[in-house]
C-alpha cells in the first residue's frame, strides 16, 4: 500500500497521501488504484525539502504520483496524488480515442483541438 486514501465524497477524485520521506533522494509514493489516472501530482512539505515530483506508470499500468526528498531538507516531504477514473471519449472529427487525461511534461505546450474543414 502507498499511504492513506481518502474517499471520492463529492468530488470526481479522491486524494491519496504517500509516506513520509526525509534525507536525499528518499522517495513518497501516492499510488492510484488500477484503472485511475493520476490528475493532480503535488507535494506537502518544505520548498527546500522537495527535489521535485513526477508521475510514472509502472509496468503493471498502475499510475502514482512520485515526490524525491532534497539532501538539505530538514523536513520530510509527502506525495499527494488526486485519483481518478480513467476514461475516454471519440473525436467527433477524426473518430480517434482521446483519453480525458493527458499529461504534459512541457507547461509551455498546450494541448489543441482542431476540425477539418465543413465542422465546428
Amino acid at each position: 500500500s502507498s499511504g492513506i486514501n481518502a474517499e471520492y465524497g463529492d468530488t470526481i477524485w479522491r486524494t491519496v497521501y504517500g509516506e513520509p520521506k526525509s534525507g536525499d533522494d528518499a522517495t513518497s509514493y501516492a499510488e492510484c488504484n488500477a484503472g485511475e489516472v493520476v490528475m493532480r501530482c503535488h507535494t506537502f512539505g518544505a520548498p527546500s525539502s522537495a527535489d521535485g515530483v513526477y508521475i510514472s506508470t509502472g509496468e503493471d499500468g498502475i499510475v502514482k504520483c512520485v515526490a524525491k526528498a532534497a539532501s538539505r531538507g530538514k523536513y520530510p516531504i509527502i506525495a499527494i496524488a488526486y485519483c481518478g477514473a480513467s476514461a475516454t471519449v471519440v473525436d467527433p472529427c477524426t473518430q480517434e480515442t482521446i483519453h480525458s487525461v493527458e499529461y504534459r511534461f512541457n507547461s509551455a505546450h498546450s494541448p489543441s483541438v482542431s476540425c477539418p474543414g465543413g465542422y465546428y
